[in-house]
């Protein structure tokens, strides 16, 4: 590096180092060496104070040694200062001039590949544009900021071709303006201000400031600013240099993040669902409003804590599985989770887990967005009833009843349908009623007018008359009626069908039409009344059926009008309009009076027919007034089963208190043999368990029935001494050791008379199950976790139960779960819940489910306050 040129090549490559200085220090004497201290640039200045003869000499290339100035502990600093470490500048005395000269490691990047030597002058002088040599000219002509001289009243003497380019006048035209005319309008009177101000108090602006810059075609754009005061030989202030960067696309990048800051913390203050920024320690680090809001806390009250806190029961091991799943790389759909409130109150939560990552792909934190689902969850389950109570209703109805989607889907079907097609239900529901139902060859057709229905683009007929095909291959004949379903915005979305079975009906009929009575007979022995009448209602014809329904010969029908079998003119009334209306009637439920004079419900049909060269009235009618009778018997007969239930169980306890009776006599005689003693045991206990299972069948229909139970103040104590006293008379041959851990004082719950049963079944079950003739039972009372509660555990040594039978054994009435005779714990749940309790089982040694089990039971506290 030996030339002006290569400085040139440094400077443009961004050697930061060396433009501070430079800049700093051009009036002064500054040298670059290499590491072997040969010189690779110098200014003119320090070519002036090095050479004695010949002035602005060349100096590159020569060792540093050869300078007379230079000392010999200089290069001792300079190898200081080449392996990284930081010199005090030294005190110069050259040619009658006091100079500090400092060593600046000469970086090219991370690499230090010289030095550079500033000797600095005791006093400032303005630098003179005149003066300057061509490397400083290259310099300022090159730096990325806008360089400006004013003098004292800020008219602008110097600027380089960024000062040119950043404004946008040519240099002779910026030369004598003033600086505020580069000024917007808005900051001239601010900016001119602290120019004052500041040369009034000498200072200098090493921190610099922004203001909003005019360019020559009007535009506006921002920049940064540090200025400093130029001196001249006598140490007086002559003008100012200001140094100006266009900072506008920087300031936009701020307002920019900005924006996007207070955008993102508008979406996590508003948002409807509670989010919570958590640590990859799980804690909550932030969380918003409507999160302190959900789970009950005051402000700040959620950061801090662990995610698992608000989480119930089992629930944390489940959402640990899902972090970890998620910081692995995979995407997981949102989850529902039991969480609990401050105020321990459970409810259910949609959780949206996700992890937020650097831009390097570096963890950062996890997100929870949690909804609360509570609403949907008891919608769904009363939904799920609703939609039991429906099918069981429509498994009672006597004709078939099919759901299709808008694909030709099953949705809903009733056991009629799985009779005729002699499917089960599970292989029906989701398959295609066309590929599955439809005769082979009628597929397509029946398909592509299905399709159009869907469209909307064909009318679906009200009935129809077609053939499926069954399980074996049987061709059986339907007649449907048929609508379409619709959503709230009115778009079809499927169809729904009733059928009945006529197969048998056309059989008769193709026979009738083989002997050409076809019409006729089918007139007279069709199960459905039918009548012909005119318009004006005079009767025409009539077929058995009508006739044998109303009681009248087919001679007194004759000479009868339509409307004399109405049991009042406002029946009539609904009819005519009925027709006028729609030019038909469409099952319509109306009243016929029969010639005995008794009522019938019937549903009406009637449609325009051509008959023997006139249009007449063809009427059908359906008699349902024994299904409207039958319904209503079915409720007076739910009432009728309950009596007979407690009646049976009245009864049946008559007969098992005779058989225990007898039992017991048996083993009184003290010559029985051993064998009939054992078997007159199995009798006793038998007779024993079938008792108990029908107390508890009759208490559980009466805490049923019993939708809102009047709770009385109780004495815990009392009761779980009654318990334990009615468990050990069951069990004679046993001995119950009862270890109760209860606490001092009295505890009062609020409870009715089944609270005895609930603790006797509970030490019942821990006695029966545990094989050893001496059973250990402990009670334990204590503070629940819910507030206002309290927990009673009763903890065995048996056999234990296993993880996965734990809820079966309190679901034995839920549908699909295995019955059996012991439902002692199914009402100890009904009586937990009917006290707004719960009831649970846990290892009497965590995580050996084998040495024990814990029956749990959570009941409400009297408070003293209420006493």
């Amino acid at each position: 590096m030996n030339s002006e040129e290569d400085l040139a090549s440094w400077i443009e490559a961004g050697d930061v180092n060396l433009h501070t200085y430079i800049l700093d220090a051009i009036h002064e004497a500054v040298c670059v060496v290499d590491k072997d201290f040969r010189i690779v640039y110098h200014n003119r200045v320090f070519s002036d104070l090095a050479s004695e003869d010949e002035p602005q000499i060349t100096l590159v290339g020569r060792h540093l040694s050869e300078i007379s100035f230079i000392l010999e502990e200089t290069f001792d600093n300079c190898q200081l200062v080449i392996n990284g470490d930081k010199v005090a500048s030294q005190e110069y005395s050259v040619k009658g001039m006091t100079f500090e000269l400092e060593l600046v490691p000469w970086k090219s990047g991370e690499t230090i590949d010289g030095i550079i030597i500033v000797l600095h002058e005791n006093t400032k002088s303005a630098i003179e544009p005149e003066a300057t040599s061509t490397s400083f000219r290259y310099l300022y002509e090159n730096l990325s900021d806008a360089i400006f001289q004013t003098d004292m009243h800020g008219f602008i003497t110097l600027t380089g071709a960024k000062g040119t380019s950043l404004f946008g006048y040519e240099t002779d035209e910026l030369l004598g303006m003033h600086f505020t005319e580069l000024l917007a309008h808005s900051e001239r009177d601010r900016v001119a201000n602290l120019f004052r101000q500041r040369l009034s108090s000498l200072e200098d602006n090493p921190n610099g400031m922004e203001a909003i810059g005019l360019r020559k075609d009007g535009s506006e754009f921002v920049f940064h600013t540090t200025n400093t005061i130029l001196y001249d030989e006598d140490n007086r202030p002559v003008g100012y240099q200001s140094l100006v960067r266009d900072v506008t696309e920087m300031k936009q990048k701020e307002r920019d993040a900005l924006e996007r800051e207070y955008k993102y913390r508008a979406l996590f203050e508003q948002n409807n669902d509670a989010v919570l920024i958590l640590s990859l320690d799980r804690d909550i680090l932030e969380s918003n409003q409507r999160a302190k809001e959900m789970f009950g806390f005051s402000q700040g009250g959620l950061e801090g804590s662990p995610f698992a806190q608000l989480l119930w029961s089992d629930e944390s091991r489940k959402v640990e599985m899902h972090l970890k799943q998620i910081q692995s790389g995979k995407d997981l759909p949102p989850c529902e989770h039991e969480f609990l409130k401050m105020n321990q109150e459970r409810f259910y939560g949609e959780v949206k887990l996700s992890l937020l990552r650097e831009q390097n792909g570096t963890p950062l934190y996890f997100q929870a967005i949690i909804r609360n689902v509570t609403a949907r969850k008891e919608n769904e389950r009363a939904l799920k009833k609703e939609h039991e109570r429906s099918q069981m209703y429509l498994d009672l109805v006597g004709v078939m009843v099919v759901a299709l989607d808008v694909n030709g889907d099953i949705m809903l079907l009733n056991q009629k349908v799985c009779q005729i097609l002699g499917y089960p239900e599970k292989d029906l529901i989701g398959k295609n009623w066309f590929e599955l139902a439809v005769p082979n060859g009628g597929y397509q057709a029946a398909w592509d007018e299905y399709r159009q229905l869907m469209l909307g683009s064909r009318e679906l007929p009200a009935e129809r008359i077609n053939n499926i095909r069954t399980r074996t291959g049987e061709i059986r004949t339907i007649s449907w009626s048929n609508t379409l379903l619709r959503n709230e915005d009115g778009k079809i979305i499927g169809a729904l069908s009733s059928g009945e079975d006529i197969t048998e009906n056309e059989r008769i009929l193709d026979a009738l039409r083989l002997e050409k009575r076809r019409y006729q007979v089918l007139f007279e022995t069709a199960p459905v009344a039918i009548g012909v009448t005119t318009e004006t209602g005079d009767i025409l014809d009539t077929n058995l059926s009508f006739q044998e329904l109303l009681g009248f010969s087919a001679d007194e029908l004759e000479w009868m009008s339509a409307y004399d079998i109405y049991t009042t003119s406002t029946e009539r009334n609904r009819v005519t309009e009925e027709l006028h209306s729609n030019g038909f009637v469409r099952d319509l439920l109306v009243h016929f009076k029969r010639k005995d004079g008794a009522l019938l419900d019937v549903l009406l049909n009637i449609d325009y027919v051509d008959y023997e060269d006139d249009v007449v009235r063809l009427t059908t009618v359906r008699d349902v007034t024994e299904l409207n009778r039958t319904r209503r018997k079915l409720e007076e007969e739910q009432a009728r089963a309950e009596f007979y239930a407690d009646l049976l169980a009245h009864d049946l306890n008559n007969v098992h208190q005779g058989i225990l009776i007898g039992a017991e006599l048996l083993l009184m005689d003290i010559g029985l043999s051993d064998s009939s003693r054992l078997h007159a045991q199995a009798i006793r206990e038998q007779v024993t368990r079938g008792l108990q299972l029908i107390e508890n069948v009759r208490k559980l229909s009466i805490i049923d029935m019993d939708k809102e139970p009047n709770l009385v103040t109780i004495d815990l104590h009392g009761v779980l001494e009654n318990a334990i006293m009615m468990t050990q008379h069951a069990f004679p041959l046993k001995q119950a050791r009862v270890d109760v851990k209860f606490g001092s004082g009295q505890v009062l719950v609020k409870a009715d008379e089944f609270l005895i049963d609930l603790f006797y079944n509970m030490i019942h079950n821990a006695m029966k199950y545990d094989p050893r003739d001496e059973v250990a039972i402990q009670i334990e009372v204590e503070s629940g976790a819910r507030p206002g509660f309290v927990n009673v555990a009763i903890v065995d040594e048996g056999p234990g139960i296993p993880y996965t039978r734990r809820d079966e054994l309190f679901s034995r009435l839920e549908k699909g779960k295995t019955l059996g005779s012991g439902m002692g714990l199914t009402l100890v749940r009904y009586i937990a819940e009917r006290y707004h309790g719960h009831a649970w089982i846990e290892d009497r040694v965590e995580g050996f489910h084998d040495r024990g089990s814990k029956f749990i039971v959570e009941l409400p506290i009297v408070n003293a306050s209420s006493q």
